[in-house]
């Protein structure tokens, strides 16, 4: 699957989804990512980190998996306990990654190609056969 084709397939799924929507919700999912990613190399288990944050295990879990987003505070808070700058948690730009796209299934995507993105933009059709059979 290339680059285009990523797109288009994207687009399928969120058509119907204002890109400002999309953009939070990738946003989101980065802060998440990166509350899990820090955590464990502060070498802390989830029960650990609750220990550490003051709060339960379920609110860890909750956070890691998006289910419920810190506030600005708890964020400070984290970044101030892990011993690190409040950017890495927010992870406004993702990092790069670097892979053979001709050989890999992934897609490089960032939030900010969001930005007035729409099925119309990306390439996507209702006519695009081989999207629907997926």
């Amino acid at each position: 699957m290339n680059k285009s084709d990523g797109k288009k397939f994207l687009a399928s799924f969120t058509k119907d989804i204002p890109a400002e929507d999309l953009y939070i919700t990738s946003m989101q999912a980065m802060v998440s990512a990166q509350i899990s990613v820090r955590r464990i190399k502060a070498g802390l288990s989830q029960k650990e980190f609750a220990e550490l944050m003051g709060v339960g295990q379920s609110q860890i879990s909750r956070w890691e998996s998006g289910e419920s987003n810190p506030t600005i505070e708890t964020l400070a808070r984290m970044a101030f306990r892990l011993n690190i700058h409040i950017n890495e948690l927010l992870a406004i730009e993702p990092a790069p990654v670097y892979y053979d796209t001709e050989k890999s299934n992934i897609i490089p995507f960032s939030p900010n190609q969001w930005r007035g993105a729409t099925s119309k933009n990306v390439g996507y059709t209702d006519d695009d056969d081989e999207l629907k059979e997926m």
